[in-house]
């Protein structure tokens, strides 16, 4: 893809990401790209339509990403955000607090306990994604349907369905990140799942997950995710669990 392209289609992720409405020529213009018309930035957004990034909700709306889009956003364009020392502080408490509070049997109860401290933490964050509940799908826009949401618990309570996933990441890499239509159950391919592995490096303990819909904030979530893995990983080492 152009320089061009690719810039554009980073900033419509960003922007939709952050609003959840429709990005528009004006608005790009305004906050992006002050040296393109905003003639040459409809252009653009009708090529990277044309190509399948990008689709028009509406006649008279803007642009937003589609599930290919995201995809080339993840792969190519993602620069992970910096985990602010304050969250990376609180994350290695919460683990610490955790492991050495409970029976070393119940990592994965414990962990969750750790990012659902992490979303209460950073409670208005509205980006905030690392959580293993429900309460942040409440709050998206996505899920403002309660049949939407019903169908996504439906899959998580599904264990064969998350077998198969967690087999993929152990198989493949250490990170998995699968969107929208790439998801094998229809009631999840409005969403996108960022997997990774926690535990010491020669023998594999667990895997956290995060869940949410397309329009998530993926360089903050893998961070996120990732700085949760490592410190869960670096106490379990000195343990020696």
């Amino acid at each position: 893809m152009e320089n061009r392209k690719q810039a554009i289609l980073r900033a419509v992720v960003n922007e939709f990401t952050t609003s959840a409405v429709p990005v528009g020529s004006q608005s790009l213009h305004s906050r992006y790209f002050l040296n393109l018309s905003s003639a040459t930035i409809r252009t653009e957004l009708a090529e990277l339509a044309d190509l399948g990034y990008l689709s028009q909700p509406h006649t008279s709306a803007g642009r937003i990403p589609t599930d290919s889009g995201y995809r080339y956003f993840v792969d190519f364009l993602m620069d992970l955000e910096e985990v602010p020392e304050r969250v990376r502080g609180f994350i290695n408490e919460e683990v610490r607090r955790h492991y050495d509070s409970a029976a070393l049997g119940l990592e994965k109860e414990l962990l969750g306990r750790v990012v659902a401290a992490l979303d209460q933490y950073e409670q208005g964050a509205e980006n905030l994604v690392v959580h293993d509940g429900v309460r942040n799908l409440l709050r998206q826009p996505e899920f403002a349907e309660s049949s939407r949401l019903q169908q996504v618990l439906e899959v998580l309570e599904e264990t064969r369905y998350l077998t198969v996933l967690l087999r993929e990441l152990i198989g493949n890499s250490d990170l998995q990140i699968v969107i929208g239509s790439e998801n094998a159950s229809s009631q999840l391919q409005g969403c996108a799942v960022v997997l990774t592995t926690y535990g010491p490096s020669n023998h594999l303990k667990g895997v956290l997950g995060v869940i949410g819909p397309t329009r998530m904030a993926y360089s903050q979530t893998v961070a996120r995710l990732r700085a949760v893995a490592r410190s869960a990983s670096e106490r379990m080492a000195e343990l020696g669990v």
